[in-house]
């Protein structure tokens, strides 16, 4: 049985502008971003080169912005997963960087 709270089956009517809802939590590792990195080819140093990364504003390698972009859609997959049939648009603001 699952311990964590699955929103009920929501029709595109019945979500409001502003809603929130709150999914586990998610732990960025290096095995990610190395993984991310070889799938989609974005071996920028600044996630792959831990001494290149020291010397930048981050102080410390970052992961890629989309590999956040694609953690985010699996947590609200499956925070609503008899709701979402299809992903049609996304918009998405890059606001601070995510850390390892």
């Amino acid at each position: 049985m699952r311990s964590e709270k699955i929103v009920p089956s929501l029709y595109f009517d019945d979500f409001r502008l502003g809603q929130k809802f709150v999914t586990k939590a998610r732990t960025v590792t290096e095995a990610d971003v190395v993984n991310f990195a070889g799938l989609s080819w974005d071996h920028n140093q600044l996630h792959t080169d831990s001494e290149f990364a020291a010397s930048t504003r981050f102080g410390k390698r970052i992961a890629h912005g989309l590999l956040g972009v694609i953690m985010h859609a699996g947590l609200s997959y499956q925070l609503t997963e008899e709701s979402i049939l299809a992903l049609l648009e996304l918009t998405w603001q890059f606001k601070a960087p995510i850390f390892i």
